[in-house]
């Protein structure tokens, strides 16, 4: 008698069977122990087959998990080494229009992953919190932050409202900038206490807005691109159009 006989006789006869077929994995003295216990109990050939049984059926499922996860494994690894040849800044040709729709879906999709995690918490406040207090501009706040992934997504998959939201979303976010630097400009403080105590978006911020999302505009209003998505000069009227409304409807708002 060693010290794993009285453990093991509490072992079920699966688990001493999976002791005896992986002998390297035990210290010879538990294999001993557990080839011991198992003839004590002078199994059936049926029970000693039902036992089998259900070690084969835990072997097939574990080596199922590991096939699956093999296969999720590689679809990262694919996944990953598109984006990386989408985004990467060294190309030998210059880039396709595939590689624009590519590289503005992912920019855009990381950037709403960015603000999601950034503003998770007022979210969660906004929408579990009795004391938050909802109005137009924070519905359409909330909303902004989520329109970004789908535009994203309908934009990659080729789909024209894709093309159609970012086109207003470029439109309104660039003249957005244009409206706010103009009035930073304008009435920007020359006091550096009022600055201290008021401080105002940098007017670099707009810049920056300005040429970031004119870009953006500029590139998904290239031929190439419009011809992925059909796009003809009305669709771009319209598009432009509902973007400056949305820019318009917003700095009223905000000025009242």
């Amino acid at each position: 008698m060693n010290q794993f006989t009285e453990r093991y006789k509490t072992l079920t006869t699966t688990a001493l069977l999976k002791i005896i077929d992986t002998p390297d994995d035990y210290q010879p003295i538990a294999v001993n122990a557990a080839k011991e216990e198992l003839a004590a109990r002078h199994l059936t050939a049926e029970e000693l087959a039902a036992a089998n049984a259900v070690i084969d059926a835990e072997l097939q499922e574990k080596q199922l998990k590991i096939e699956k996860r093999n296969v999720f494994e590689n679809k990262v690894k694919d996944i990953s080494a598109s984006v990386i040849d989408a985004v990467h800044p060294i190309q030998r040709t210059p880039p396709t229009a595939n590689r624009i729709i590519n590289i503005l879906s992912i920019v855009f999709g990381v950037l709403f992953l960015i603000e999601f995690f950034n503003q998770f918490d007022f979210i969660k406040f906004m929408l579990t919190d009795r004391a938050a207090k909802w109005n137009f501009q924070m519905i359409f706040y909330l909303l902004s932050i989520f329109f970004t992934p789908v535009a994203a997504y309908l934009f990659w998959r080729r789909r024209r409202l894709g093309w159609v939201l970012f086109c207003a979303f470029f439109t309104f976010s660039a003249l957005s900038a244009v409206i706010l630097l103009c009035m930073l400009l304008k009435h920007r403080h020359t006091d550096p206490t009022i600055d201290n105590l008021f401080p105002a978006p940098s007017p670099v911020t707009q810049l920056w807005n300005i040429f970031f999302f004119g870009g953006c505009l500029w590139l998904i209003l290239k031929n190439e691109i419009r011809d992925i998505y059909d796009i003809d000069k009305k669709t771009i009227y319209v598009s432009g159009g509902l973007g400056v409304v949305v820019t318009v409807i917003i700095i009223t708002s905000n000025i009242g």
